[in-house]
């Protein structure tokens, strides 16, 4: 048997609306659209029981994991929280201003556009970083899911498991997945550009899975190899026709205390828009 994963992108943040603004561990609360958008997307899961929910320690990520969590059916699934899958660490360049060509100059406080895989800026994150963090989540808290999901047979109840991270975390995560099929057997594909509580799907199982074997050697949580199949790529079917606050309001900090907005301009999200300009 497989598991099946969604990996879903957190909701509008405040640094979102800022486009040019470098904003990874940069703790950042979503907007007053964003809880709109976390309500919207656990009313698409409410009724999908999730096994578990793994979540970013960060505001926004961590609030829509909420939103997805309080819609579940009981017995609701427990919320794991974990540092591996904050956003790429941007250092120096935390809340500041990006460009898209040049050289980096921190006294003048330029932070070009990333490129390489190996490029950080000081005290931040390369690409190659966040996939170890990819990895070490894969083995610590995803593998778990699938060994115990090895031998089921077909009318035992499905694992589903939600991973409530961010853009670039969720790409890296996903290509330590995809790195552990055979070469033979791997397919490209882009999870970049997601939408704000968009979500990819992925079945994820052992590749030498045995039904209904129980008791088959121990596979080493570092080494198994995997079968993927994609389901779905950035799935945001839940926002259409989602309105947002008027007046500008959809990029104010969202304030749980304030009563809640009822008044929204009508209209759809789209897939170029705000959402998906920073991690």
């Amino acid at each position: 048997m497989t598991v099946t994963f969604y990996f879903i992108r957190h909701g509008q943040s405040v640094d979102n609306c800022k486009t040019t603004i470098w904003a990874g561990w940069k703790d950042s609360p979503l907007t007053n659209h964003g809880p709109q958008q976390a309500e919207a997307l656990g009313a698409a899961f409410a009724s999908t029981p999730l096994t578990a929910i793994y979540a970013s320690p960060l505001k926004r990520a961590h609030s829509t994991a909420l939103g997805l969590h309080a819609a579940q059916p009981s017995p609701k699934p427990e919320i794991i929280i974990t540092p591996d899958l904050r956003e790429q660490g941007f250092g120096v360049a935390e809340g500041k201003t990006h460009v898209s060509h040049g050289a980096m100059d921190l006294k003048q406080g330029i932070f070009p556009i990333i490129r390489g895989r190996t490029d950080k800026f000081p005290e931040g994150e390369s690409r190659d970083d966040v996939r170890q963090r990819g990895a070490r989540v894969l083995s610590e808290y995803l593998m778990p899911h699938i060994l115990a999901a090895r031998g089921h047979t077909p009318d035992t109840l499905p694992h589903r498991v939600a991973v409530v991270s961010h853009g670039i975390c969720i790409a890296e995560l996903l290509g330590a997945i995809l790195y552990r099929v055979p070469s033979s057997e791997r397919r490209e594909y882009w999870f970049g550009g997601v939408q704000n509580t968009g979500w990819h799907c992925l079945e994820v199982g052992l590749l030498d899975e045995q039904p209904g074997v129980h008791n088959g050697p121990e596979v080493s949580l570092h080494d198994a190899p995997l079968k993927v199949l994609v389901r779905d790529i950035n799935n945001h079917t839940h926002l259409t026709g989602l309105p947002k606050a008027p007046g500008g309001l959809g990029s104010v900090a969202h304030d749980p205390a304030q009563a809640k907005i009822t008044a929204y301009l009508s209209g759809n999200t789209t897939a170029i828009d705000e959402d998906t300009n920073t991690p």
